[in-house]
């Protein structure tokens, strides 16, 4: 009869690994189970829970973005450009492909399973005695703070989830703000023309902190370099004081050349896309006024930041053959550029799209 070994540290960690996914489901179903409470508009909540965890806010150095699509790219980017830097970097985005654990990172790590559960029991506890009831969102806004404070973070780019002007993250003064373009959306919360939203995106606008957009609507760009002088703040437009030309593209990557408080040429990105080359523009701009007010940001950093960027469902080639690309808009703007890059990137090519959108969304609008 042969001996069957057992590894008895192996069971053990197992054991552990199924304890801990099961504690982190609990956890993720509790702060899904705050979505019930709904959408609320307004600061009070964030601010009061902020106080409770003692201001994490105050512990780094923050970029602000917020538009209608493109916020996830350019906070990644950002984000790449910093680290590589040598600053230890968070990175707060919404919403998630696969993990909870995806919208918070430091250094492009996930936030351990272990955190979530840890820090949704702390807050839990710290709320437990006052009648606050926060949000989904303002409850992992709070969760991410207090994690990238507790971990000391030199920077953390922190992306809007909704809006700006009362969005649970606009507690936050940061460095530099970005308001990447407009578009209708989400109309029941935030009006339902180009001004009433640019008006919304423009609450990020802190008195002297510059702000960067590519917005091109003429009336919204009129209400965020209004409300950028009105605030003392200096308005950074793409097309008008930086651009970039893409040089050469194919599906995976493309190169281009930025020009702007200085030229940075040859330039290269592993995101594919028209619509990316102002993502990417958005960054590098917020990179040098980052180095004006004294941040150390090299220009080798630069170049091997982009180069080295891995952001996933951004038009990301999952399979070669056949192609497959998987790709995550979400409204009419967002599928119209990805409906052009495919043309562009697949020429004559029959295209067949599997797509899954959820009823709060413009269905017609999107197809």
């Amino acid at each position: 009869m042969t001996k069957r070994c057992i590894d008895n540290s192996s069971v053990m960690q197992c054991s552990h690994s199924a304890v801990i996914s099961s504690r982190f489901n609990d956890s993720v179903d509790y702060l899904y189970g705050l979505q019930m409470l709904g959408i609320k508009f307004g600061l009070e909540n964030s601010r009061r829970l902020m106080g409770l965890l003692g201001n994490p806010a105050g512990f780094f150095r923050t970029v602000h973005v917020a538009g209608t699509n493109g916020k996830g790219s350019t906070s990644a980017i950002i984000a790449a450009v910093l680290k590589e830097n040598g600053f230890k970097t968070g990175l707060y985005t919404s919403p998630h492909l696969v993990s909870f654990t995806e919208r918070i990172r430091i250094n492009g790590c996930p936030i351990p399973e272990h955190e979530v559960i840890r820090l949704t029991s702390y807050i839990r506890d710290v709320i437990a005695n006052s009648d606050l009831k926060p949000t989904f969102f303002e409850f992992v806004t709070a969760m991410a703070f207090y994690y990238f404070a507790s971990n000391g973070v030199d920077w953390v780019v922190v992306e809007t989830g909704m809006g700006g002007r009362l969005d649970a993250t606009n507690v936050v003064l940061p460095e530099a703000s970005v308001i990447t373009n407009i578009s209708i959306e989400h109309v029941e919360f935030l009006g339902g023309s180009i001004s009433e939203i640019a008006t919304e995106k423009a609450g990020i606008i802190k008195p002297g902190v510059p702000v960067v957009t590519a917005v091109t609507q003429p009336e919204a760009l009129k209400v965020i370099t209004d409300s950028a002088r009105n605030s003392g703040s200096d308005a950074h437009v793409y097309g008008r004081d930086f651009e970039s030309v893409i040089a050469s593209m194919d599906e995976t990557h493309m190169e281009f050349d930025y020009k702007g408080y200085k030229n940075f040429n040859g330039l290269s990105l592993p995101l594919t896309g028209r619509h990316q080359i102002y993502n990417a523009s958005l960054a590098l701009r917020v990179c040098e006024i980052l180095i004006k007010k004294g941040a150390d940001i090299n220009e080798e950093a630069i170049y091997s930041g982009l180069s080295g960027l891995k952001f996933e469902g951004r038009l990301e080639r999952v399979l070669q053959t056949p192609p497959v690309i998987l790709d995550g808009a979400h409204n009419p703007e967002a599928a119209k550029s990805l409906a052009s890059a495919i043309k562009e990137l697949f020429p004559g090519k029959k295209i067949i799209t599997v797509t899954g959108i959820m009823k709060d969304k413009d269905i017609e609008g999107i197809l």
